[in-house]
Protein backbone atom coordinates (compact mmCIF):
# COMPACT_ATOMS: atom_id res chain seq x y z
CA UNK A 1 0.00 0.00 0.00
CA UNK A 2 1.55 3.29 -1.02
CA UNK A 3 0.56 6.45 -0.42
CA UNK A 4 2.52 9.43 -2.43
CA UNK A 5 1.69 13.11 -0.98
CA UNK A 6 3.32 16.14 -1.43
CA UNK A 7 1.89 17.46 1.44
CA UNK A 8 3.21 16.34 4.99
CA UNK A 9 6.73 16.08 5.86
CA UNK A 10 9.36 13.57 6.67
CA UNK A 11 10.75 13.50 10.45
CA UNK A 12 13.64 12.57 11.44
CA UNK A 13 13.61 8.76 13.25
CA UNK A 14 14.98 7.97 16.30
CA UNK A 15 13.94 4.92 16.63
CA UNK A 16 16.94 2.73 16.17
CA UNK A 17 17.64 3.23 20.03
CA UNK A 18 14.43 0.65 20.67
CA UNK A 19 14.02 -0.95 17.76
CA UNK A 20 14.54 -4.53 17.56
CA UNK A 21 15.74 -4.44 21.38
CA UNK A 22 14.39 -7.05 24.24
CA UNK A 23 11.21 -6.15 26.03
CA UNK A 24 11.59 -5.03 29.65
CA UNK A 25 9.80 -4.76 32.65
CA UNK A 26 9.21 -1.41 34.42
CA UNK A 27 8.52 -3.42 37.92
CA UNK A 28 6.37 -1.65 40.38
CA UNK A 29 6.70 1.66 41.65
CA UNK A 30 5.67 2.98 45.36
CA UNK A 31 2.33 4.54 44.32
CA UNK A 32 -0.14 3.70 41.48
CA UNK A 33 -2.63 6.42 40.36
CA UNK A 34 -5.52 5.00 39.11
CA UNK A 35 -7.43 7.52 37.05
CA UNK A 36 -11.43 8.37 38.43
CA UNK A 37 -12.00 9.88 34.94
CA UNK A 38 -12.06 9.70 30.75
CA UNK A 39 -10.26 12.44 28.65
CA UNK A 40 -13.08 14.79 27.25
CA UNK A 41 -15.90 12.87 28.74
CA UNK A 42 -17.40 15.33 31.66
CA UNK A 43 -20.59 13.60 31.47
CA UNK A 44 -19.09 9.92 32.51
CA UNK A 45 -17.79 10.30 35.56
CA UNK A 46 -16.15 7.49 37.39
CA UNK A 47 -17.89 6.40 41.59
CA UNK A 48 -14.88 4.70 43.43
CA UNK A 49 -16.11 1.73 44.70
CA UNK A 50 -13.62 1.61 47.00
CA UNK A 51 -12.78 2.97 50.71
CA UNK A 52 -9.61 4.91 51.84
CA UNK A 53 -7.15 1.66 53.64
CA UNK A 54 -9.12 -0.78 52.05
CA UNK A 55 -7.08 -3.88 50.32
CA UNK A 56 -7.42 -4.72 46.58
CA UNK A 57 -6.70 -7.23 44.86
CA UNK A 58 -5.35 -7.26 41.18
CA UNK A 59 -7.94 -6.95 38.22
CA UNK A 60 -10.34 -5.95 41.28
CA UNK A 61 -13.04 -3.21 40.21
CA UNK A 62 -12.22 0.19 42.33
CA UNK A 63 -14.43 2.56 40.72
CA UNK A 64 -17.45 2.57 37.94
CA UNK A 65 -18.17 4.66 35.44
CA UNK A 66 -21.46 6.19 34.40
CA UNK A 67 -21.36 4.44 30.75
CA UNK A 68 -20.55 1.24 32.89
CA UNK A 69 -17.01 1.26 32.04
CA UNK A 70 -15.10 0.00 35.00
CA UNK A 71 -11.30 1.47 36.88
CA UNK A 72 -9.58 -1.64 37.86
CA UNK A 73 -6.64 -2.46 40.42
CA UNK A 74 -3.13 -3.33 38.45
CA UNK A 75 -1.71 -4.71 41.59
CA UNK A 76 -2.08 -5.70 45.13
CA UNK A 77 -2.55 -2.66 46.74
CA UNK A 78 -3.76 -0.61 49.77
CA UNK A 79 -5.94 2.43 48.79
CA UNK A 80 -4.26 5.44 50.84
CA UNK A 81 -6.67 8.30 49.37
CA UNK A 82 -8.18 10.45 46.22
CA UNK A 83 -7.00 13.45 45.39
CA UNK A 84 -6.30 15.48 42.51
CA UNK A 85 -3.33 15.59 40.17
CA UNK A 86 -3.31 18.89 37.40
CA UNK A 87 -6.90 19.30 38.45
CA UNK A 88 -7.76 15.70 38.06
CA UNK A 89 -8.96 13.14 40.07
CA UNK A 90 -6.93 10.15 40.83
CA UNK A 91 -7.79 7.17 42.96
CA UNK A 92 -4.04 6.75 44.89
CA UNK A 93 -2.35 2.82 45.55
CA UNK A 94 0.19 1.64 47.72
CA UNK A 95 1.23 -1.69 46.40
CA UNK A 96 2.18 -4.53 48.06
CA UNK A 97 5.82 -5.70 48.53
CA UNK A 98 4.96 -8.92 47.17
CA UNK A 99 2.33 -9.68 44.83
CA UNK A 100 -0.42 -12.40 44.81
CA UNK A 101 -0.80 -14.57 42.11
CA UNK A 102 -4.35 -12.54 40.31
CA UNK A 103 -8.13 -14.24 40.21
CA UNK A 104 -8.21 -13.82 36.26
CA UNK A 105 -12.34 -14.24 35.25
CA UNK A 106 -13.32 -17.23 33.16
CA UNK A 107 -11.97 -17.65 30.06
CA UNK A 108 -14.16 -17.59 26.98
CA UNK A 109 -13.53 -20.12 23.99
CA UNK A 110 -13.42 -17.49 21.31
CA UNK A 111 -15.39 -19.36 18.31
CA UNK A 112 -18.01 -19.89 20.67
CA UNK A 113 -18.15 -16.48 22.30
CA UNK A 114 -21.29 -13.72 21.57
CA UNK A 115 -21.28 -10.42 20.54
CA UNK A 116 -22.21 -8.79 23.77
CA UNK A 117 -19.96 -11.13 25.69
CA UNK A 118 -17.37 -9.38 24.17
CA UNK A 119 -17.93 -6.06 24.81
CA UNK A 120 -19.26 -6.74 28.04
CA UNK A 121 -15.64 -8.33 28.94
CA UNK A 122 -13.87 -5.52 27.29
CA UNK A 123 -15.78 -3.43 29.87
CA UNK A 124 -15.31 -5.55 32.57
CA UNK A 125 -11.63 -5.38 31.66
CA UNK A 126 -10.94 -2.35 31.27
CA UNK A 127 -9.62 -1.93 27.93
CA UNK A 128 -9.37 1.42 26.09
CA UNK A 129 -8.02 2.49 22.25
CA UNK A 130 -7.30 6.17 22.17
CA UNK A 131 -8.42 7.08 25.72
CA UNK A 132 -11.75 5.62 24.55
CA UNK A 133 -13.42 2.85 26.78
CA UNK A 134 -13.30 -0.14 23.39
CA UNK A 135 -16.40 -1.09 23.97
CA UNK A 136 -17.56 3.06 22.66
CA UNK A 137 -15.51 2.45 19.21
CA UNK A 138 -16.29 -0.63 18.26
CA UNK A 139 -20.28 0.43 19.09
CA UNK A 140 -19.30 3.46 17.28
CA UNK A 141 -18.08 1.43 14.00
CA UNK A 142 -20.97 -0.76 14.41
CA UNK A 143 -23.26 1.92 13.84
CA UNK A 144 -21.13 3.18 10.59
CA UNK A 145 -21.38 -0.34 8.98
CA UNK A 146 -17.67 -0.88 8.98
CA UNK A 147 -17.19 -3.99 7.52
CA UNK A 148 -13.27 -4.27 8.23
CA UNK A 149 -10.80 -3.72 10.74
CA UNK A 150 -6.91 -4.06 10.96
CA UNK A 151 -4.37 -3.58 13.10
CA UNK A 152 -2.72 0.08 13.35
CA UNK A 153 0.82 -0.93 14.26
CA UNK A 154 2.17 1.91 11.94
CA UNK A 155 4.36 3.96 14.39
CA UNK A 156 4.56 7.16 12.00
CA UNK A 157 5.88 9.78 14.42
CA UNK A 158 9.73 10.25 15.59
CA UNK A 159 10.17 7.55 18.70
CA UNK A 160 8.00 5.13 19.37
CA UNK A 161 8.27 1.65 18.34
CA UNK A 162 6.22 0.25 20.81
CA UNK A 163 3.05 -1.11 18.07
CA UNK A 164 6.10 -2.68 16.43
CA UNK A 165 7.36 -4.56 19.55
CA UNK A 166 4.04 -5.71 19.82
CA UNK A 167 3.91 -6.91 16.65
CA UNK A 168 7.31 -8.88 16.51
CA UNK A 169 7.02 -10.47 20.36
CA UNK A 170 3.08 -10.67 20.35
CA UNK A 171 1.94 -11.09 17.17
CA UNK A 172 -0.31 -13.88 17.03
CA UNK A 173 -2.24 -12.27 19.94
CA UNK A 174 -2.80 -9.17 18.38
CA UNK A 175 -4.44 -11.24 15.18
CA UNK A 176 -6.58 -13.42 18.01
CA UNK A 177 -7.62 -9.49 19.48
CA UNK A 178 -8.84 -8.49 15.95
CA UNK A 179 -10.61 -11.36 15.18
CA UNK A 180 -12.56 -10.94 18.38
CA UNK A 181 -12.86 -7.06 17.61
CA UNK A 182 -14.12 -7.94 13.99
CA UNK A 183 -16.55 -10.97 15.34
CA UNK A 184 -18.19 -8.15 18.07
CA UNK A 185 -19.38 -6.10 15.21
CA UNK A 186 -19.98 -8.32 12.76
CA UNK A 187 -16.82 -7.61 10.28
CA UNK A 188 -13.79 -9.10 8.52
CA UNK A 189 -10.51 -8.95 10.22
CA UNK A 190 -7.87 -7.14 7.43
CA UNK A 191 -4.88 -7.75 8.77
CA UNK A 192 -1.54 -5.56 9.91
CA UNK A 193 -0.23 -2.03 8.70
CA UNK A 194 2.98 -1.06 9.63
CA UNK A 195 5.28 1.81 8.37
CA UNK A 196 7.65 0.34 5.62
CA UNK A 197 10.39 2.61 7.29
CA UNK A 198 10.25 0.11 10.44
CA UNK A 199 9.30 -3.24 8.44
CA UNK A 200 12.90 -4.80 8.38
CA UNK A 201 12.62 -8.31 10.64
CA UNK A 202 9.00 -8.06 10.79
CA UNK A 203 7.45 -11.21 9.29
CA UNK A 204 4.95 -10.93 5.71
CA UNK A 205 1.87 -12.43 7.99
CA UNK A 206 0.42 -13.82 11.31
CA UNK A 207 -1.38 -16.65 11.32
CA UNK A 208 -3.18 -16.37 7.94
CA UNK A 209 -3.20 -12.47 8.07
CA UNK A 210 -0.99 -10.46 6.39
CA UNK A 211 1.28 -7.78 7.04
CA UNK A 212 0.96 -4.95 4.86
CA UNK A 213 3.39 -1.90 4.41
CA UNK A 214 2.63 1.70 4.14
CA UNK A 215 4.61 4.11 2.64
CA UNK A 216 4.53 7.94 2.57
CA UNK A 217 4.40 11.22 4.49
CA UNK A 218 3.63 12.05 7.96
CA UNK A 219 0.96 11.82 9.06
CA UNK A 220 0.58 8.75 7.52
CA UNK A 221 -1.89 7.44 9.74
CA UNK A 222 -4.66 9.93 8.54
CA UNK A 223 -4.26 9.25 5.14
CA UNK A 224 -4.42 5.60 5.59
CA UNK A 225 -7.89 6.41 7.61
CA UNK A 226 -8.78 7.88 4.50
CA UNK A 227 -8.19 4.81 1.99
CA UNK A 228 -9.30 2.57 4.12
CA UNK A 229 -12.93 4.52 4.61
CA UNK A 230 -13.38 4.28 0.96
CA UNK A 231 -13.84 0.65 1.65
CA UNK A 232 -15.13 0.50 4.97
CA UNK A 233 -12.07 0.06 6.58
CA UNK A 234 -11.19 0.55 9.85
CA UNK A 235 -8.46 0.80 12.47
CA UNK A 236 -7.49 -0.34 16.05
CA UNK A 237 -4.44 0.22 18.10
CA UNK A 238 -2.38 -2.59 18.54
CA UNK A 239 -2.33 -2.29 22.49
CA UNK A 240 -5.99 -2.33 22.74
CA UNK A 241 -6.48 -5.56 20.80
CA UNK A 242 -3.61 -7.05 22.64
CA UNK A 243 -6.39 -6.16 25.96
CA UNK A 244 -8.99 -7.74 24.37
CA UNK A 245 -6.99 -10.86 23.16
CA UNK A 246 -6.13 -10.94 26.96
CA UNK A 247 -9.81 -10.36 28.57
CA UNK A 248 -11.39 -12.15 26.78
CA UNK A 249 -8.81 -15.37 26.14
CA UNK A 250 -7.09 -15.37 29.42
CA UNK A 251 -9.58 -13.74 31.67
CA UNK A 252 -6.77 -10.96 32.42
CA UNK A 253 -7.38 -7.82 33.10
CA UNK A 254 -5.91 -4.14 30.76
CA UNK A 255 -3.55 -3.06 33.36
CA UNK A 256 -0.02 -2.83 31.70
CA UNK A 257 0.69 -0.96 28.44
CA UNK A 258 3.75 -1.27 26.30
CA UNK A 259 5.94 2.31 26.63
CA UNK A 260 8.63 3.71 24.70
CA UNK A 261 10.64 5.97 26.76
CA UNK A 262 13.45 7.84 25.07
CA UNK A 263 14.77 11.81 24.39
CA UNK A 264 18.09 13.08 23.98
CA UNK A 265 19.23 13.22 27.69
CA UNK A 266 17.75 9.62 28.44
CA UNK A 267 20.86 7.00 29.37
CA UNK A 268 19.02 3.66 28.15
CA UNK A 269 16.11 3.91 25.85
CA UNK A 270 14.10 1.15 26.48
CA UNK A 271 10.57 -0.83 25.87
CA UNK A 272 8.86 -1.18 28.83
CA UNK A 273 6.11 -2.87 29.96
CA UNK A 274 4.03 -0.74 32.74
CA UNK A 275 1.27 -1.19 35.23
CA UNK A 276 -0.98 2.00 34.69
CA UNK A 277 -0.69 4.75 36.87
CA UNK A 278 3.18 4.46 37.45
CA UNK A 279 4.75 8.09 37.68
CA UNK A 280 6.80 9.59 34.80
CA UNK A 281 9.85 9.99 37.18
CA UNK A 282 9.82 6.19 37.62
CA UNK A 283 10.07 5.22 34.28
CA UNK A 284 13.01 7.61 34.02
CA UNK A 285 14.49 6.47 37.14
CA UNK A 286 14.61 3.28 35.40
CA UNK A 287 16.20 3.97 32.31
CA UNK A 288 18.74 6.77 34.04
CA UNK A 289 18.93 10.28 32.53
CA UNK A 290 22.36 11.84 31.51
CA UNK A 291 21.79 15.60 32.62
CA UNK A 292 18.35 16.91 33.75
CA UNK A 293 15.88 17.27 31.86
CA UNK A 294 13.95 20.97 30.99
CA UNK A 295 10.77 19.24 29.89
CA UNK A 296 8.87 15.57 29.31
CA UNK A 297 6.28 14.28 27.45
CA UNK A 298 3.65 11.57 27.32
CA UNK A 299 2.89 10.61 24.17
CA UNK A 300 5.14 10.96 20.72
CA UNK A 301 7.04 14.64 20.07
CA UNK A 302 4.75 15.59 17.37
CA UNK A 303 1.28 15.01 19.48
CA UNK A 304 2.39 14.24 22.90
CA UNK A 305 1.53 16.51 25.88
CA UNK A 306 3.69 18.75 28.31
CA UNK A 307 3.67 16.03 31.59
CA UNK A 308 5.12 16.56 35.55
CA UNK A 309 7.06 14.18 37.39
CA UNK A 310 4.47 12.85 39.42
CA UNK A 311 1.85 12.52 35.91
CA UNK A 312 1.03 8.85 35.92
CA UNK A 313 0.63 6.74 33.06
CA UNK A 314 -2.33 5.97 31.54
CA UNK A 315 -3.54 2.97 29.05
CA UNK A 316 -2.89 4.06 25.81
CA UNK A 317 0.03 6.30 26.39
CA UNK A 318 3.07 4.39 24.09
CA UNK A 319 6.00 6.90 24.27
CA UNK A 320 7.54 8.67 27.07
CA UNK A 321 9.92 11.40 26.31
CA UNK A 322 12.57 13.41 28.76
CA UNK A 323 14.16 16.62 26.67
CA UNK A 324 17.02 18.94 27.22
CA UNK A 325 16.20 21.98 24.53
CA UNK A 326 17.08 25.64 24.06
CA UNK A 327 14.35 27.47 24.72
CA UNK A 328 12.97 29.19 21.30
CA UNK A 329 11.94 32.84 21.43
CA UNK A 330 9.05 33.28 19.86
CA UNK A 331 7.99 36.16 17.40
CA UNK A 332 5.26 37.03 15.57
CA UNK A 333 3.74 35.72 12.61
CA UNK A 334 6.40 36.18 9.33
CA UNK A 335 3.87 35.32 6.67
CA UNK A 336 6.17 32.72 5.70
CA UNK A 337 3.74 30.81 4.19
CA UNK A 338 5.44 26.86 5.53
CA UNK A 339 2.29 25.79 7.36
CA UNK A 340 -0.05 26.48 4.50
CA UNK A 341 2.03 24.62 2.54
CA UNK A 342 3.08 21.37 4.22
CA UNK A 343 -0.42 21.28 6.01
CA UNK A 344 -2.15 17.74 4.85
CA UNK A 345 -5.86 19.07 4.97
CA UNK A 346 -4.59 22.09 3.01
CA UNK A 347 -5.87 24.49 5.77
CA UNK A 348 -4.80 27.58 6.26
CA UNK A 349 -3.43 28.03 10.01
CA UNK A 350 -1.97 31.12 10.86
CA UNK A 351 -5.92 32.24 9.68
CA UNK A 352 -7.51 29.97 11.51
CA UNK A 353 -5.47 30.89 14.62
CA UNK A 354 -5.74 34.88 14.00
CA UNK A 355 -9.58 34.30 14.16
CA UNK A 356 -9.50 32.39 16.93
CA UNK A 357 -7.59 34.88 18.88
CA UNK A 358 -10.04 37.99 17.35
CA UNK A 359 -12.82 36.02 18.29
CA UNK A 360 -13.88 35.86 14.95
CA UNK A 361 -15.61 32.44 15.52
CA UNK A 362 -17.32 32.72 12.53
CA UNK A 363 -14.56 32.77 10.39
CA UNK A 364 -13.41 29.49 11.87
CA UNK A 365 -16.80 27.88 9.90
CA UNK A 366 -16.04 29.18 6.79
CA UNK A 367 -11.83 28.28 7.32
CA UNK A 368 -13.03 24.74 7.68
CA UNK A 369 -11.05 24.92 11.05
CA UNK A 370 -13.51 21.31 12.32
CA UNK A 371 -10.92 19.68 9.25
CA UNK A 372 -7.87 19.91 11.65
CA UNK A 373 -6.42 16.54 12.77
CA UNK A 374 -3.81 18.24 15.34
CA UNK A 375 -1.09 16.27 14.04
CA UNK A 376 1.79 19.03 14.87
CA UNK A 377 3.28 19.62 11.58
CA UNK A 378 2.00 23.51 11.11
CA UNK A 379 4.07 24.03 14.51
CA UNK A 380 7.29 21.77 13.50
CA UNK A 381 7.71 23.76 10.22
CA UNK A 382 7.26 27.26 11.96
CA UNK A 383 10.77 28.94 12.01
CA UNK A 384 9.61 31.19 14.59
CA UNK A 385 8.11 29.04 17.08
CA UNK A 386 4.66 29.89 16.86
CA UNK A 387 2.35 27.06 18.60
CA UNK A 388 0.03 26.56 16.25
CA UNK A 389 -0.85 23.17 17.15
CA UNK A 390 -2.32 24.68 20.03
CA UNK A 391 -4.37 27.35 18.56
CA UNK A 392 -5.91 25.15 15.96
CA UNK A 393 -7.03 22.32 18.47
CA UNK A 394 -8.47 25.34 20.70
CA UNK A 395 -10.29 26.36 17.02
CA UNK A 396 -11.45 22.74 15.91
CA UNK A 397 -13.49 23.12 19.38
CA UNK A 398 -14.83 26.20 18.96
CA UNK A 399 -16.47 25.28 15.69
CA UNK A 400 -17.58 22.32 16.88
CA UNK A 401 -19.73 24.08 19.36
CA UNK A 402 -21.32 26.46 17.23
CA UNK A 403 -22.10 23.26 14.97
CA UNK A 404 -23.53 21.76 17.78
CA UNK A 405 -25.45 25.16 17.88
CA UNK A 406 -26.87 25.33 14.33
CA UNK A 407 -28.10 21.86 14.28
CA UNK A 408 -29.82 22.58 17.64
CA UNK A 409 -31.84 25.73 16.21
CA UNK A 410 -32.46 23.80 13.09
CA UNK A 411 -33.75 21.40 15.07
CA UNK A 412 -36.14 24.09 17.13
CA UNK A 413 -37.13 25.71 13.38
CA UNK A 414 -38.51 21.87 12.58
CA UNK A 415 -41.18 21.75 15.56
CA UNK A 416 -44.96 22.91 15.33
CA UNK A 417 -45.47 26.72 15.28
CA UNK A 418 -41.39 28.20 15.36
CA UNK A 419 -40.40 31.03 14.10
CA UNK A 420 -38.77 30.89 10.31
CA UNK A 421 -35.05 32.09 10.18
CA UNK A 422 -32.94 33.24 6.95
CA UNK A 423 -31.46 30.25 5.58
CA UNK A 424 -27.56 30.42 6.56
CA UNK A 425 -25.43 30.52 5.14
CA UNK A 426 -23.21 27.92 3.32
CA UNK A 427 -19.74 26.29 4.96
CA UNK A 428 -16.88 27.03 2.47
CA UNK A 429 -13.33 25.54 2.83
CA UNK A 430 -10.32 27.57 3.08
CA UNK A 431 -10.08 27.44 -0.52
CA UNK A 432 -13.21 28.36 -1.86
CA UNK A 433 -13.27 31.35 -0.28
CA UNK A 434 -13.12 35.12 -2.44
CA UNK A 435 -12.54 37.11 0.63
CA UNK A 436 -9.33 35.84 2.21
CA UNK A 437 -6.32 37.47 1.28
CA UNK A 438 -3.06 34.71 1.05
CA UNK A 439 -0.40 37.25 2.36
CA UNK A 440 2.16 34.43 0.37
CA UNK A 441 0.80 34.50 -2.90
CA UNK A 442 0.42 30.70 -2.51
CA UNK A 443 -0.76 28.14 -5.52
CA UNK A 444 -1.74 24.75 -3.68
CA UNK A 445 -0.51 22.12 -5.28
CA UNK A 446 -2.01 19.26 -6.55
CA UNK A 447 -2.09 16.55 -3.94
CA UNK A 448 -1.78 13.08 -5.89
CA UNK A 449 -2.90 9.72 -3.43
CA UNK A 450 -3.07 6.20 -5.12
CA UNK A 451 -6.82 5.94 -3.88
CA UNK A 452 -8.31 10.06 -4.50
CA UNK A 453 -7.35 13.01 -5.92
CA UNK A 454 -8.32 16.48 -5.06
CA UNK A 455 -8.79 19.73 -6.82
CA UNK A 456 -9.91 23.14 -5.91
CA UNK A 457 -12.97 24.30 -6.06
CA UNK A 458 -14.35 25.76 -9.15
CA UNK A 459 -14.15 29.57 -9.55
CA UNK A 460 -17.80 31.16 -9.22
CA UNK A 461 -19.01 32.04 -12.64
CA UNK A 462 -21.34 35.49 -12.88
CA UNK A 463 -24.80 34.84 -14.39
CA UNK A 464 -26.27 36.76 -17.54
CA UNK A 465 -27.47 39.16 -15.37
CA UNK A 466 -24.54 39.98 -13.71
CA UNK A 467 -22.54 40.59 -16.42
CA UNK A 468 -25.26 43.18 -17.46
CA UNK A 469 -25.39 44.94 -14.57
CA UNK A 470 -21.84 45.19 -14.43
CA UNK A 471 -21.28 46.48 -18.05
CA UNK A 472 -24.07 49.00 -18.01
CA UNK A 473 -22.80 52.48 -16.47
CA UNK A 474 -25.17 54.75 -15.41
CA UNK A 475 -24.77 58.50 -16.36
CA UNK A 476 -23.15 60.47 -13.54
CA UNK A 477 -26.07 63.36 -14.29
CA UNK A 478 -28.74 60.88 -13.59
CA UNK A 479 -27.58 59.67 -10.60
CA UNK A 480 -25.04 61.40 -8.99
CA UNK A 481 -27.06 63.81 -6.34
CA UNK A 482 -29.88 64.69 -8.40
CA UNK A 483 -33.34 65.35 -7.72
CA UNK A 484 -36.10 63.76 -8.61
CA UNK A 485 -38.60 65.51 -10.97
CA UNK A 486 -41.59 67.27 -10.24
CA UNK A 487 -44.94 65.77 -9.98
CA UNK A 488 -47.17 65.62 -13.00
CA UNK A 489 -43.55 65.61 -15.82
CA UNK A 490 -43.38 62.21 -16.09
CA UNK A 491 -42.77 60.11 -19.83
CA UNK A 492 -45.76 59.10 -21.49
CA UNK A 493 -44.66 55.35 -20.25
CA UNK A 494 -44.79 56.43 -16.39
CA UNK A 495 -41.10 56.54 -16.02
CA UNK A 496 -39.93 59.97 -15.43
CA UNK A 497 -36.78 61.50 -17.58
CA UNK A 498 -38.57 59.72 -20.52
CA UNK A 499 -37.65 60.17 -24.26
CA UNK A 500 -39.85 63.27 -24.95
CA UNK A 501 -38.22 65.16 -22.19
CA UNK A 502 -34.84 64.27 -23.49
CA UNK A 503 -35.48 64.93 -27.16
CA UNK A 504 -36.63 68.49 -25.60
CA UNK A 505 -33.77 69.13 -23.98
CA UNK A 506 -31.53 68.65 -27.26
CA UNK A 507 -34.27 71.16 -29.17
Amino acid sequence: MTIISRRGIYLPSHKKETLRKPVESAGMPDRLAIPLFLYGETDNPCVPSVSEDSRVRKYETVGVFASGFQAISPADATVREIREIGGLPYLILEPDEEQQEPFPLPALDPKMVLENEIFERANRAAVTAGGRPLSEVLDTYKKRDVIQLWVDAICDETYSTASIELLRTRGEDLVSGLRLAARAIGAQAGGILISAFSSYGLPEEVDGLPVEKVLGKYPLRDRVREKLAMTQGELLDAGALLGLHEAVILGKGDVETLVTVNGNCVATPKNLWVACGTPVNYLFDVCGLTEEPTCFLLGDAMTGRLADREDPVALGTNTALAFVTDKIRKRACINCGRCIERCPQMLYPTEIARALDAKEYEQLLRQNAVACTGCGVCSYVCPVGIDLTVKTKRAVRQARRLLEEEELAKAQQMLPNAVPEEEPKPVLSAFGRDDLLDPVSYEPEQETLSFFTKSLPPPKKQTAQENKNTQKKPSSKKTDGKKPPAAGKSSPKGKPGGKKTKKGAKK
